[in-house]
């Protein structure tokens, strides 16, 4: 394009023109509408642009797009894979033949997360997502750490070191009822969603700094995406403070609707508090302090009055979980 303005085939040049400066000073910042005006960039430069902006409009629409009950179970299994990788897939019952005892444990987890399934079901909240496709699946990794997790799609996973802190049944509840209300609410899916929003703002910033500096390098850098990242959120970062807060707002509403002291959630937190001291590791790194979860679950469950735990209950949690305690 001449620095003539008038010298590029009259009114109708000038619509075209038009038209490329809106998609440049949109997309690729100020500094390509003015080269455009002036004379240091060429057609092909624009047609570039153009094609950045096709990029980045198909990383918007895969940003925004649902992700429905499908979408979200092949995701949660990709990720649950990912999981049992990270810790060399020692997994207590993941197989397809168990011995008794493991499977006896098994079926408990799954008989419990039942009730707790039901009974949220039954009173959903306004912020609950449908219930997984496939139901809530249930794991526990071979590991000392304190630690448990919930993927998209209903896949929990509780260490050894998790299950040992309880003592009873309720408090078992109160651990698979947090991790089932992160499922509930959504909370992987929001995070998926955030990897995609992420995504579009890496789009906008590899191509600018493409259209800007020609550094293709950078460009392609800046787009290197993996499925690892959403698992590093769980393991490592963890979900953000107000998320873990709504799960144990929503794990106390589980166990009152299950007939479980709802009490237990704290108890669970004191006791995570109280071994807290000096660990940085699992569940300490990745969540709230326990004292700061206290504090906001207090409220909620101090005016609960609850009965005599069954002893038929406390018997069946003691039988299932004698496997950890014999290994």
């Amino acid at each position: 394009i001449s620095k003539n303005r008038r010298g590029c085939g009259g009114d109708n040049a000038w619509v075209f023109v038009t038209l490329l400066l809106g998609v440049t000073m949109t997309v690729a910042s100020c500094y390509t509408a003015k080269a455009l005006l002036y004379g240091r960039i060429s057609v092909s430069d624009v047609a570039r642009d153009v094609h950045m902006v096709a990029r980045v409009s198909r990383a918007a629409r895969d940003a925004n797009r649902a992700i429905g009950p499908e979408d979200e179970y092949y995701l949660g299994r990709a990720v649950a894979a990912n999981i049992l990788a990270r810790y060399d897939n020692r997994c207590i019952g993941c197989g397809p033949v168990m011995k008794v005892p493991v499977a006896r444990l098994v079926r408990y987890l799954y008989d419990v997360g039942m009730v707790l399934a039901a009974s949220a079901d039954a009173v959903a909240t306004k912020a609950d997502r449908l219930p997984p496709l496939a139901g809530f699946h249930y794991a526990v990794l071979d590991t000392n750490e304190v630690n448990a997790f919930a993927t998209p799609g209903g896949f929990v996973f509780v260490t050894r070191g998790m299950l040992a802190i309880a003592s009873s049944e309720d408090e078992l509840a109160a651990i698979l009822a947090h991790e089932m209300s992160h499922v509930l609410l959504g909370h992987g899916i929001a995070a998926i969603k955030k990897a995609r929003r992420n995504r579009v703002w890496k789009v906008l910033a590899s191509e600018s700094a493409h259209a800007v500096f020609g550094n293709t390098l950078q460009a392609a850098t800046f787009l290197v995406e993996s499925a690892s990242d959403i698992v590093d959120s769980l393991v490592q970062s963890g979900y953000s403070r107000k998320m873990e807060f709504a799960a144990d707002w929503r794990a106390t509403i589980m166990l009152r609707n299950a007939g479980y002291d709802p009490r237990a959630l704290y108890r669970v937190l004191q006791k995570m508090d109280r071994i807290s001291v000096g660990v940085h590791g699992g569940v300490f790194a990745t969540h709230p302090e326990p004292r700061d979860r206290m504090a906001k679950v207090w409220p909620l469950v101090k005016s609960e009055r609850y009965g005599q735990t069954p002893a038929a209950r406390q018997t069946r949690f003691t039988a299932a979980l004698s496997v950890l305690r014999a290994s």
